[in-house]
């Protein structure tokens, strides 16, 4: 029973997404040119799905887990500086993912 609420793992995996997210954020940010843009950030999630894929099959997540994997996600995007709108819209599409 209290493996149900031992969400460490998906805590540390969920920083570790978004640590992921804004290091390739900051790099590939400084090369973009305004026509590439979508497409560098629709391989960027592709990259992170792969991620989150991998870690869904080899933890098993409830509720209580996923709500802790974005909630750990979302406050390191906004601990980073990202604004309010594009972190809602990346923990949107994470918690889709899940």
């Amino acid at each position: 029973m209290f493996a149900w609420f031992n969400a460490k793992e998906s805590k540390q995996f969920g920083v570790s997404l978004a640590e992921f997210y804004l290091e390739r954020v900051l790099v590939e940010g400084k090369s973009r040119t305004k026509k590439n843009v979508g497409m560098k950030q629709a391989e960027l999630l592709l990259k992170l799905q792969a991620q989150l894929r991998t870690f869904t099959t080899s933890h098993s997540l409830n509720v209580y887990k996923k709500a802790a994997l974005s909630n750990a996600f979302q406050w390191k995007l906004k601990d980073a500086g990202l604004d309010r709108e594009q972190v809602d819209q990346l923990v949107s599409w994470l918690t889709r993912q899940l």
